[in-house]
């Protein structure tokens, strides 16, 4: 489930500009992607880390460095 949830923001991010504005974003709308994968993927919602810590995480990632 990770690897969906990693590979989803990777693809929404931008190549060159706003990067930090679209990252915020995506944090804030990771309670729809979720449903996104869980949907597309058919996996569990309880498979999914907790939105609020995974939220929490991802703030201080780089979203541009991701695999996938």
């Amino acid at each position: 489930v990770h690897a969906y949830i990693i590979i989803a923001l990777k693809k929404e991010m931008p190549n060159v500009f706003g990067k930090e504005n679209k990252k915020k974003e995506l944090i804030s709308n990771l309670g729809e992607i979720y449903l996104k994968i869980e949907k597309e993927h058919q996996v569990s919602p309880g498979d999914f880390p907790n939105l609020k810590k995974m939220q929490e995480l991802l703030a201080s990632q780089d979203f541009t460095r991701f695999q996938g």
